[in-house]
């Protein structure tokens, strides 16, 4: 049976301002131009 997120937190005794700060922004402007970057130069390198 999978936990949920709040339940990890709960048993874990993890913060919940983190959690909430990824999913309000997963990934931002940069990371997400840099993985199109990867995946160009390794499309390119796959030829």
């Amino acid at each position: 049976m999978p936990l949920t997120s709040p339940t990890a937190r709960r048993v874990l005794n993890l913060a919940r301002q983190p959690d909430d700060r990824w999913l309000a922004a997963p990934v931002s402007d940069r990371e997400l131009s840099q993985a199109h970057l990867a995946n160009a130069l390794f499309d390119a390198q796959q030829g």
